[in-house]
């Protein structure tokens, strides 16, 4: 079997709130997310499971009383995470208080979470990506080698697909503060997989561009 763990942890700073679980046709858009490649994966008939990855346990798609479709496979962050782990980040005196607040929303702490538990390799995608297409998935869980993707404007490091093998480096990157993906992959010997669709990589970050996404979405229609 093979993962797919889309995380939904980000701070969400420019967008002014948790955008995962801003509407996107007419359901929170995380839940959009794994109906729309839970679907695929069904009528394909594969071998994948997918996973929101969120902080903790106050997410509200938790109450699956609220869901009319199937429970998604959650992984929080904060019951996978040691405490001990934890704690060395928030008591440590070299870290800066306020700094600590936004990093621990880095997508690392999503990526080490999930390798953790699932101790398998894992493709990782932002939820915030509401266009990438299930071929570039299954391109990257294909993939032999840890990878990320290329696209004639640019490398975009998420999605990519993630080995156990590198959960001593991720921790020793979150303990240090290192939370660029692009300088972590490169030192891990990521390869790139050429993809030439930019659209598909448009990122939900602001209001603007949630407004850009509801039109692109209802140009599909």
């Amino acid at each position: 079997m093979s993962n797919l763990v889309i995380l939904c942890g980000g701070l969400s700073s420019r967008f002014g709130a948790d955008k995962s679980l801003c509407e996107f046709e007419k359901k929170p858009l995380s839940l959009y997310q794994f109906e729309r490649l839970q679907k695929y994966i069904e009528v394909k008939k594969l071998d994948i499971k997918i996973y929101l990855c969120i902080k903790n346990d106050r997410y509200p798609l938790l109450d699956s009383k609220n869901l009319e479709s199937k429970t998604p496979n959650f992984i929080v962050e904060s019951k996978v995470l040691s405490k001990t782990f934890l704690d060395h980040l928030t008591n440590s005196s070299s870290i800066d208080k306020t700094h600590i607040k936004k990093s621990t929303h880095s997508p690392l702490y999503g990526i080490y979470a999930s390798l953790l538990k699932l101790q398998s390799p894992c493709v990782f995608m932002s939820v915030d990506t509401p266009f990438l297409s299930f071929d570039t998935i299954k391109k990257l869980l294909d993939s032999k080698t840890q990878a990320f993707i290329k696209t004639p404007l640019r490398s975009h490091f998420l999605p990519s697909k993630w080995d156990i093998s590198s959960l001593d480096s991720i921790k020793s990157a979150i303990l240090h503060q290192e939370y660029k993906l692009g300088m972590l992959m490169e030192a891990l010997n990521f390869k790139p997989l050429d993809i030439e669709d930019e659209i598909e990589f448009f990122n939900i970050n602001t209001k603007a561009n949630y407004k850009e996404a509801l039109e692109l979405k209802a140009k599909e229609v």
